[in-house]
């Protein structure tokens, strides 16, 4: 695993592959296809909410519309809100992510 600055723009129209939760560990990875790379991840710890919804109001999609990171100031971390094609929004708030390439 290999962790390498990537701006957050550039994973307009990347394809989310999966999101795993280790819920022992607080844990939460993304895992993206790119253009730029063949593997791009998200990292989170120390989770403190994860809302996935699939409603799809815009229709089915698995590619990323738009990707934006906001401070939290009241829980110390921050919450990374990641638009889908497909109209839904996934919130996750914690206190470290991390993006990189890698396996």
């Amino acid at each position: 695993m290999m962790s390498e600055k990537i701006d957050w723009g550039r994973l307009h129209d990347a394809t989310l592959n999966t999101i795993t939760v280790i819920w022992k560990n607080g844990t939460v990875r993304l895992d993206l296809i790119t253009g730029f790379a063949p593997v791009v991840f998200i990292f989170v710890e120390e989770l403190m909410q994860l809302i996935v919804p699939h409603v799809t109001p815009w229709g089915p999609s698995n590619s990323i519309n738009d990707i934006h990171m906001i401070p939290t100031i009241e829980q110390e971390g921050q919450r990374l809100e990641i638009e889908m094609q497909s109209g839904d929004t996934i919130v996750i708030e914690a206190k470290r992510f991390t993006i990189g390439i890698g396996k």
